[in-house]
């Protein structure tokens, strides 16, 4: 005899997923199923196709054969990759105005994230973590279970600051490496300079 049992992540709610009684397979999940062959070497390995969201938690493994009982479990972690978009994607601000970058970072799982800013000046080549002027914004669920949010940096600019480049960190289970997402800050002059150089 073959069982596999399911509980949630959330809650303690124990449910039977798969059994084989006698030969005969029984499932309360669609698609699942144990390969017949590998059940005959020992393997109960179980197939979950499309898996979803709310199938990630603890999955129970009992085996009973001539009344001698042993027990497994394994705990299925899931994580959905975002997507991610650094907007304007070519910066041009006036020397002295305000301008906002947005990073948006959509569709992952689990809601876990960090976001930060780099600025990588061009006149000094000096790399520094930006921890002012960022605005959070609300970590949102979405329909399908995963989450979105955002992340603002706001710019006064000066004309120092002329080909200045921003990046935008995102740090999250689902990847290997942290990507970099970077645009590059045009600073114009004021409508009186550009007056001026026009009248000279």
């Amino acid at each position: 005899m073959f069982i596999w049992y399911f509980e949630k992540t959330e809650g303690n709610k124990v449910e039977k997923l798969y059994s084989v009684v006698a030969g005969e397979h029984s499932s309360t999940r669609d698609g699942s199923r144990l390969d017949t062959i590998q059940l005959k070497n020992g393997n109960a390995a179980l197939f979950l196709p499309q898996i979803q969201l709310n199938e990630e938690g603890k999955y129970i493994c009992v085996v009973i054969v001539a009344s001698v009982k042993a027990e497994g479990a394994t705990i299925l972690d899931l994580v959905v990759e975002p997507t991610v978009q650094l907007s304007p994607k070519e910066p041009e601000i006036e020397k002295g105005s305000v301008k906002t970058l947005t990073c948006t970072v959509n569709k992952f799982y689990p809601d876990s994230i960090i976001i930060l800013w780099q600025k990588h000046s061009k006149h000094t080549s000096d790399k520094s973590v930006l921890a002012e002027d960022i605005f959070m914004g609300t970590t949102v669920r979405n329909s399908d279970g995963t989450y979105n949010t955002t992340s603002k940096l706001r710019l006064q600019p000066s004309s120092q600051d002329q080909g200045n480049v921003y990046n935008c960190i995102v740090k999250h289970k689902s990847f290997d490496s942290y990507p970099v997402y970077n645009v590059t800050l045009t600073v114009t002059g004021t409508r009186y300079e550009k007056l001026n150089s026009s009248i000279g």
